[in-house]
């Protein structure tokens, strides 16, 4: 996830940074998508992509500010889909079916769309819209078609997650809430109201059982998808004097390990965090001097901050 600062531009690449190894700068990240063997990632600069170490800008996108990034492999290769917009005037989204340029950004909101998810089948994409509608449509022909309000907020949706298994989907927002609903049938959602701050993000368990918010109030909860809150995550240790149930250290961002054993957090004054759910202990990472907006991780942890920072899974906690 994210917040809206964002700095000018620069291509300046790095062989290493002080705790992990700097891949590339392009302003503040906004999002990052990963398959098995490409990574992509956007910030107010537009696309780019970084493989075997070098980035290169894939497309401009001075119309469109794009904010949310997701991919899945697909028979045509990566499937990229991208969304974005300007606050208050409109949200596009624009689909590439071969990890390439965007061709068409294609206007579904009349305000920015925060986050984008696709399902692990590549044929649903869930849309998190700044008006508060959590609008879901089919792959068709390479687009996005018929989009319907699935969820509805009173606020900012800033995240969208399917579970692995696509039986579910579940919303963030900056009304405090997480919903949660069945993709198949019409059942009302269940409303997760345990945070007491404004939720930036949510993820689903890799066996799709919980679903994981972060919010403004500094702590990650795990609820099982019935609704029963199952624990809390606040005491991340030393921060350095930041502690974490200040509003300035919110949780912007959430990620899981592809074992199931650990998640990873990032936070808005650059904290990146590490619960071990084996063990049931938090560390801190690393810390670095800018909003953590977006992690992912597969054989390897990518973090947007500044840059994108690449961390040797050794760091993390087991």
């Amino acid at each position: 996830m994210f917040v809206l600062w964002f700095a000018v531009i620069h291509f300046s690449a790095f062989a290493h940074a002080q705790g992990g190894d700097v891949i590339a700068s392009a302003g503040l990240i906004a999002d990052i998508a990963t398959t098995e063997d490409r990574t992509f990632f956007v910030s107010r600069a537009g696309l780019f992509e970084w493989k075997n170490g070098h980035v290169s800008l894939l497309q401009q996108t001075p119309d469109v500010r794009l904010l949310a990034i997701d991919a899945v492999e697909a028979s045509e290769g990566t499937m990229l889909v991208v969304a974005g917009g300007e606050p208050g005037e409109s949200g596009h989204v624009g689909v590439s079916l071969a990890g390439q340029k965007i061709d068409e950004f294609v206007r579904f909101a009349d305000d920015l769309i925060y986050d984008v998810a696709v399902n692990s089948m590549g044929d649903r994409v869930a849309l998190a819209c700044g008006d508060g509608r959590v609008l879901v449509g089919h792959f068709e022909d390479g687009a996005v078609q018929n989009p319907s309000v699935l969820l509805k907020h009173t606020s900012v949706v800033r995240s969208v997650a399917f579970a692995p298994d696509g039986s579910r989907l579940a919303s963030a927002s900056l009304d405090g809430l997480v919903l949660v609903t069945k993709t198949a049938g019409s059942e009302a959602p269940i409303v997760l109201q345990d945070h007491s701050d404004k939720v930036e993000c949510v993820v689903f368990t890799p066996d799709s059982q919980q679903v994981v918010s972060g919010a403004r109030d500094g702590k990650v909860r795990f609820h099982s998808v019935e609704g029963r809150l199952v624990r809390t995550y606040s005491n991340w240790g030393d921060l350095k004097g930041a502690r974490p149930w200040d509003l300035s250290n919110q949780i912007l961002s959430l990620c899981f390990s592809p074992d199931g054993r650990s998640l990873i957090a990032g936070t808005s004054l650059g904290y990146l965090l590490g619960l071990s759910l084996d063990a049931g202990s938090t560390s801190v990472i690393q810390h670095f001097e800018k909003p953590i907006n977006a992690i992912s991780m597969s054989d390897r942890l990518l973090v947007g901050a500044e840059q994108l920072h690449e961390i040797d899974l050794k760091a993390l906690p087991q």
